[in-house]
């Protein structure tokens, strides 16, 4: 497992994940911050998204259509001073669109 090494304490990143709904098909994100930057060990991971059709379950972070890392701080506009998640996942800058081939 690849950590990074921290200088405050605080150093975390932000794993972004995009399942594919089993019920309608849509995209759903999650997001968990953790200490390491390895998408390996993010993979291993059980979330539980939810979809606006009605459909919520457990699926493995491998079975994820997409993941972004991005370093975190862990503070907020809110809270600027704690290095807690938040409670509402954090919403990444929109990037450009990548072309993925099947």
């Amino acid at each position: 497992m690849e950590t990074v090494p921290r200088t405050d304490g605080a150093r975390k990143f932000a794993h972004i994940l995009h399942f594919r709904c089993p019920s309608c098909g849509k995209r759903m994100k999650t997001v968990r911050a953790n200490e390491s930057m390895s998408r390996e060990h993010i993979a291993r991971l059980i979330f539980q998204p939810s979809c606006a059709c009605g459909w919520s379950g457990q699926l493995a972070g491998f079975n994820a259509i997409q993941h972004a890392v991005e370093c975190w701080n862990g503070q907020s506009a809110d809270n600027p001073g704690t290095a807690a998640v938040p409670e509402n996942p954090i919403e990444p800058q929109p990037k450009p669109a990548i072309r993925q081939t099947p």
